[in-house]
């Protein structure tokens, strides 16, 4: 159980960092069970159930809605204005996503082709490239960049690579300025942690599970969770605006080490 809430709070936590969530996870499981490899197989089949997909992303949902609360009330709240800016802007996640989805269907089968040290070292690359981004920012989102988009976060499913980073990366030599692109790699991931979490539930209630109970020790461990990934979310930002968020490189040599050490055959 407490197993379970550990990885639950590390996928919560690490969401908002653009440093893979997800191999964090496989990192952790890496760490803790290298040399029971029953133990190892075991519980990572646990973490991909519906229940435990609920439970990692359903926080994450709401954190993001709450972090970018002032943005989307204002565009519903004023609709009979916005409702162009709201049509374009669901109009390029439909597009991005549904690349993204399509990738998702070509490669999630040979994801584990690709050794997470790779992915954690492809991050770093891409986060140190920001050193060097130009600061012609003045483009916008497009259908064909919203497209482009989704084959680069349809990249970010192997494992090690950070999702985060890379839109927010490929945005910002698109042009986009950084505040743009903070909003639009959040705008495009959102819809994916919603469709996951209504395509887990519904998994749930067809096959339920009982991996980690409704309790106090659930919602405190999940609740501390969703606190530091709002932080956090906070945080990286506030390096973003300051053109700092290339230093988020740095502390990737750490995971890269500890996947090399640990995570390979």
């Amino acid at each position: 159980m407490l197993s379970l809430l550990s990885f639950i709070s590390i996928q919560l936590v690490f969401e908002s960092f653009p440093v893979s969530s997800s191999g964090h996870v496989v990192l952790a499981l890496c760490l803790f069970f290298s040399k029971k490899i029953v133990l190892f197989e075991s519980l990572s089949a646990v973490l991909s159930t519906p229940e435990l997909v609920l439970w990692m992303n359903v926080p994450t949902i709401f954190v993001v809605a709450l972090f970018f609360v002032k943005e989307w009330w204002f565009l519903l709240m004023n609709l009979r204005v916005t409702w162009r800016v709201v049509g374009k802007l669901i109009g390029y996640m439909v597009c991005s996503n549904s690349i993204t989805a399509l990738f998702y269907l070509l490669i999630h089968r040979y994801d584990s082709m690709i050794p997470l040290w790779f992915g954690f070292g492809a991050t770093a690359a891409i986060l140190l490239s920001l050193r060097v981004c130009s600061r012609d920012d003045h483009a916008t989102l497009t259908t064909k960049r919203a497209l482009l988009l989704g084959v680069v976060q349809g990249v970010a499913l192997f494992p090690g690579i950070s999702r985060f980073a890379v839109v927010f990366v490929a945005s910002r030599w698109m042009g986009i300025n950084v505040r743009r692109s903070f909003h639009i790699t959040w705008m495009l991931q959102w819809p994916l942690a919603v469709g996951m979490a209504l395509l887990s539930g519904y998994q749930y209630m067809m096959h339920p599970t009982h991996w980690v109970p409704f309790d106090l020790m659930t919602l405190v461990a999940v609740g501390g969770a969703s606190l530091f990934a709002f932080m956090g979310l906070y945080g990286m930002y506030l390096l973003s605006k300051r053109g700092m968020l290339w230093m988020v490189s740095i502390y990737m040599i750490l995971p890269l080490t500890i996947s090399l050490l640990y995570c390979t055959h």
